[in-house]
């Protein structure tokens, strides 16, 4: 259990913190318009994860497939691998 409990700490400190204001929340709405318009329609929570991923020129590292998705109309989208 103590093993287990070091490896999620150092992973975590590993992870980059990304901040959310407020005004963001209108950038994130232009995102899924987008996303709508070009007729896709992708989970509220990936749609957050990919605005913060483009809005702090973070790659991405995911299997999710969304992500695929929104890249193929935001193509600023970094994805690893």
């Amino acid at each position: 259990k103590g093993k287990e409990r070091e490896k999620r700490k150092t992973v975590i400190e590993c992870v980059e913190n990304l901040s959310f204001e407020k005004q963001d929340w209108l950038e994130v709405a232009s995102l899924f318009a987008k996303l709508k318009k070009s007729g896709l329609t992708i989970p509220f929570q990936d749609g957050i994860i990919a605005y913060l991923a483009i809005k702090n020129d973070c790659q991405l590292w995911t299997f999710d497939n969304h992500f695929k998705l929104i890249k193929t109309v935001v193509p600023v989208l970094k994805l690893f691998g």
